[in-house]
């Protein structure tokens, strides 16, 4: 179960894991929970991916459960019988809340949170890691600096601590909107050091 705020980049290391845990081979499938809702018959939609999913458990499969607190509690109970069943189905699921937010605040069943978060990987807000900061900047900057291809921009000192006071609700999608902001003004006014 990955978790965290909104901007933490929860997808990014999903993506981590789907490309470089994973085995070799193994085939995915997607359960986004919202589509699910929406769709003309909920369950029938659910019941087509499981049937999916179990066919290919043989060959190696992953099931990537999108936002699960997004389905009501008969499809909660039935996703939960569903794993039950299929011990040996692979699944990851990824939620903007913690496990117990999900309990209080959601009134998620509590077989299935117990199933989905057996192990629990929370991604840390940037306010928590502002000493990571310096280093966000310099990848960004480097990355961005490759795509534009333009000369080398540095940040000051200056313009780092102020960085680094900022609260980042937004976490790193924040922050990294606003240092694509600055490179972007800074190519543009033919400025090599951002104060």
């Amino acid at each position: 179960c990955i978790t965290g705020s909104l901007g933490t980049e929860k997808v990014r290391v999903l993506n981590y894991i789907i490309d470089n845990v994973r085995a070799k081979g193994e085939k995915l499938f997607y359960c986004r929970c919202q589509q699910i809702m929406d769709s003309d018959n909920p369950k029938t939609e659910l019941t087509n991916i499981f049937k999916k999913l179990t066919a290919n458990i043989t060959s190696g499969s992953l099931a990537v459960i999108f936002q699960p607190y997004h389905l009501d509690e008969e499809l909660q109970e039935y996703l939960y019988s569903l794993l039950s069943e299929n011990s040996e189905i692979q699944y990851i699921t990824i939620s903007q809340y913690s496990t117990s937010s999900l309990s209080f605040e959601f009134n998620f069943h509590k077989g299935l949170l117990s199933l989905l978060s057996e192990s629990t990987l929370e991604v840390p807000v940037l306010s928590n890691r502002k000493h990571d900061i310096p280093h966000i900047v310099d990848y960004l900057k480097k990355r961005l600096i490759s795509i534009y291809g333009c000369q080398e921009i540095k940040f000051s000192t200056t313009a780092l601590i102020t960085l680094q006071s900022c609260e980042w609700l937004g976490n790193y999608i924040e922050l990294r909107n606003i240092i694509e902001s600055l490179i972007i003004n800074a190519v543009e006014n033919q400025i090599d050091t951002i104060e």
